[in-house]
This record gives C-alpha cells, sequence and structure tokens, in this order.
C-alpha cells in the first residue's frame, strides 16, 4: 500500500508539469490548424483542376507547315510549297481517357513546277493551207499551284495528365476533302511557239497573226479530285482553368488516293492558245496531298466541374491558460499499514511429459513460438533427468502448404532443432528420439491460415525405453 501511494502521489507531479507545456503548445495548435486546412484545400484543387475528364470537348486550332500536291512531272521537276490549316473541333470522351470526334476545317496547299521541253504537232495546218510542224517551246517556265480544301476530319483521341498544369492529346482517324479554290499560274520566264516549214526550211517565230509569238504570266483554273486522307496529330496542353486548356501540338496528312483530275490536256493548247497547267497535262500522272506542320489553339471541356469535398479536420480543444489556472495543494496523509499477512504466490504448474504436450511454430520456420515461456526447455531437461529410464520422443507435424517429402523434411528439422535445444541445456542425447509426420496427422482440417497454424507444431511425450 505504502508502494501504491507513493506511486499515485509521483504521477500527480508528473501530470501537472505535463500540463504547463500542454498550455504552452496550445497557441500553435490552432494557428497550424488553419494553415493545414489552407494548404489542403490547395492541394486538392490542384489535383482537381489538373484531371481530364469524359465528356464533350470542343477545339479550335490553327497551323502550318509544309503543304504540298506531291508528283513527278516528265521534262521538268516539282517544288514543295507550304500552306496553312484552320479547323475545328468536337470530342465526346466516354472514358476519361478515350474519345472520338469530329470537325470542319479549311487546308491551302502549293506547289511549283519547272518546265523545260518542247511539243512537237507535225501536219498542221495553217490559214494557206500549208502544212507545218507547230512546236511549243518551254523554256524553264516556272508554275505555281494553289489549292484550298474544306475538310471534314472524324477520329479517335486519347487524352491524360502530365503534372500539376500539362495534358497530352493524340489522335488519328480520316477525313474527306473537296476542293473550293484551285489555280496554276505562270509565274518565270515564257513560252514560244514556232512554225517549222519543211519544204522552205524555215523556223517562224514572232509572227503573232500566226501564234508565232511568246506567252507570258498565263494562268488557268485548277482542279484536283475528292481526296480521303489519313491524318495523325499530337497536342501538348498547358491547364488556363479547369474549362480552358490552350494547345501546342504537331500534325501529318496524306491522301490515300490519287487526287489528279480526269482531264488529258496540253499544258498549252497552241490552237485555242488556252494554258491548262501542268498538273492538267498529260506530263503527270500522280498527284497525292501531303500537309505537316506545328498547329496551335485552345480546347474547351463543356461539362460542369464540380469541386470535390473537402475532409473535414477536427476543431482543436482549447485547454485553460496555464497562468489562469489556480495551483490547488493537496496534502496526503501518512498512512501506516502493518505487514502481518502470509502471501504465498500459485505454484508453478511443472511439465507433465507423461502426456503428449504441443509447441508451435511460424510457416516454414524451424524455431519454436514459446509463447514468452522459455522455461519449458529446463523443465523438460530436469525431468529427463530426474527419470534417466524414460525417453522423450519429439515428433514434427506441418500444414498442407507443399510436398508430402518437404513437410516431413521441415517437420524433421523442427524435432532436431528442440532436441539441440535441450541438448544444450543439459539433455542427455540418448533419452530424445525424433521423427517427423509432415502434414499427415492434422488437429484441424487445413482450410484456413488460422487452422494451418495451429497444425504447425511438435509434439512431445516421454516413454519408458
Amino acid at each position: 500500500m505504502k508502494t501504491l501511494v507513493k506511486y499515485a502521489f509521483s504521477t500527480a507531479l508528473l501530470l501537472a508539469s505535463l500540463n504547463a507545456t500542454v498550455m504552452a503548445q496550445v497557441d500553435i495548435l490552432s494557428t497550424s490548424q488553419d494553415t493545414l486546412q489552407t494548404k489542403k484545400c490547395f492541394e486538392l484543387d490542384t489535383l482537381h483542376l489538373n484531371k481530364v475528364h469524359f465528356g464533350p470537348y470542343v477545339s479550335l486550332t490553327a497551323g502550318g507547315g509544309f503543304h504540298t500536291m506531291w508528283y513527278n512531272p516528265e521534262d521538268g521537276k516539282r517544288n514543295s510549297g507550304g500552306g496553312a490549316k484552320i479547323e475545328g473541333n468536337f470530342y465526346w470522351y466516354f472514358t476519361h481517357h478515350w474519345g472520338v470526334g469530329g470537325g470542319l476545317g479549311f487546308t491551302s496547299f502549293n506547289s511549283k513546277a519547272t518546265m523545260n521541253y518542247v511539243d512537237h504537232f507535225p501536219n498542221a495546218v495553217d490559214v494557206q493551207n500549208i502544212t507545218y510542224d507547230h512546236r511549243t517551246h518551254y523554256l524553264n517556265v516556272k508554275e505555281t499551284q494553289n489549292f484550298v480544301m474544306i475538310d471534314i476530319p472524324v477520329g479517335m483521341y486519347y487524352q491524360t495528365e502530365m503534372g500539376q498544369k500539362w495534358r497530352f492529346q493524340a489522335g488519328a482517324g480520316s477525313k474527306l476533302s473537296t476542293q473550293i479554290y484551285g489555280r496554276a499560274k505562270m509565274v518565270e520566264n515564257h513560252l514560244e511557239t514556232h512554225g517549222y516549214y519543211d519544204i522552205f526550211k524555215l523556223d517562224l517565230y514572232g509572227m503573232d497573226n500566226h501564234n508565232f509569238m511568246d506567252f507570258k504570266d498565263e494562268k488557268t483554273t485548277a482542279y484536283v479530285k475528292t481526296m480521303l486522307s489519313a491524318f495523325t496529330n499530337v497536342n501538348f496542353m498547358y491547364l488556363i482553368n479547369p474549362h480552358w486548356d490552350l494547345m501546342l501540338g504537331a500534325y501529318f496528312d496524306c491522301s490515300l488516293n490519287n487526287v489528279r483530275s480526269n482531264q488529258d490536256h496540253l499544258q498549252f493548247d497552241y490552237q485555242t492558245t488556252v494554258y491548262h497547267g501542268v498538273m492538267a497535262s498529260t506530263k503527270v500522272h500522280k498527284v497525292h496531298a501531303i500537309d505537316a506542320g506545328i498547329q496551335i489553339g485552345v480546347r474547351r471541356y463543356l461539362g460542369i466541374v464540380r469541386k470535390p469535398q473537402l475532409p473535414l479536420i477536427p476543431e482543436p480543444i482549447y485547454l485553460p491558460d496555464p497562468l489562469e489556472t489556480e495551483i490547488i495543494e493537496i496534502e496526503i496523509p501518512q498512512i501506516e499499514i502493518e505487514d502481518n499477512f502470509d502471501y504465498e504466490p500459485e505454484p508453478k504448474k511443472k511439465v507433465d511429459l507423461t502426456k503428449e504436450m504441443t509447441i508451435g511454430y511460424k510457416f516454414g520456420s524451424a524455431e519454436p513460438d514459446y509463447n514468452g515461456d522459455i522455461t519449458v526447455i529446463d523443465d523438460m531437461v530436469a525431468y529427463l533427468n530426474s527419470n534417466p529410464s524414460k525417453v522423450l520422443i519429439i515428433t514434427g507435424h506441418t500444414d498442407n502448404v507443399g510436398s508430402l517429402a518437404s513437410n516431413k523434411a521441415i517437420g524433421l528439422k523442427r524435432a532436431q532443432a528442440f532436441k539441440a535445444d535441450l541438448i544444450k541445456h543439459g539433455a542427455n542425447a540418448s533419452q530424445i528420439r525424433c521423427e517427423s509426420k509432415g502434414y499427415l496427422e492434422p488437429i484441424v482440417p487445413n482450410d484456413s491460415e488460422e487452422n494451418r497454424a495451429k497444425n504447425r507444431r511438435v509434439t512431445f511425450i516421454a516413454v519408458e525405453k
């Protein structure tokens, strides 16, 4: 009782000192609660701001780069040109990452050809019915071709987050394009028409009344077929707010069909003096539209962005100010207790090895689980030393995880490890015998982890030699 009173008094003094320390931290705690709430709000808002959403989006992009009509003319060469495009799209993401989209756009193409050859038309007849050889000389004639197409793209799109402020989008699909403008024009050098009269051995030129003259700055309307193209694009998007993204990306389109018009003209018809252009002439057989470049734009999410509910942070508990706390002195009276009663501790149970005993093991381990009572080994050693006619049989058991051979080996290893502990503590090795049953003798079904733990054990029993 004296000891109990002293302990209570010491505890009261310790609590009094702790109270002063806790009060000094109350103001810091209340301030840190507000800071934590603000920081948590910022973290949640940032994460929510960057989240990609399923549902509707719209975008508007503009770009430019390599835009050309690709062909290989006979008796000349082609030079690629540039162009621009503008496109509006509507997307529907049926998951947070995957969606479909379609839109409307306009694309321009520019290319240039340089032609250097002579067209021969024998047996031409002039106004006086004299036969001659008509010749058209293309003296490094440079021609430009300009087209504007209206596009309807349809494709599949993928999007994902990249850090706190960036997103990534990629798309691929096909688009149908038709021409709304086309022009071919001579921009440099000229062509000459000559008449060669074999009977006179004369090459006539500079006779405007016979159309033997120079032609410059000729132009005409150019045509291409409706084209089906494959497209792909990638975009990196910077978050402005939960609804708006700023887009920066690249694109590539290529027509799948030959877009050359079904026309087989001369580049220049000497009879009608009509200029038809390189792409409509017999010098070109296949034409494909190719464009690639970079683009910028904006994208808007049309759905409703709902911010998540903030977690509830418990209100701080305000304790009284230690400076205003009244200190009460308590006098603990001395209590005299007479120690005149007899106390005998409960005798410890002795090991009875004439009945089977069990000690458990962890899975795959040969170390016994004594449950904190290591003295069981000393008791066994004492029993064997006081009964030299007895033999201790140690039997290892396992659960059913693994083969029978491996489990018998584990069980025997556990029995031998326990035998080694007994010998180490003074037991006679001739009084100990080890064996293993593996998983053949479970005490409960091996249908749960709890039951398998019960079956991992060694049993002991002492018999006469």
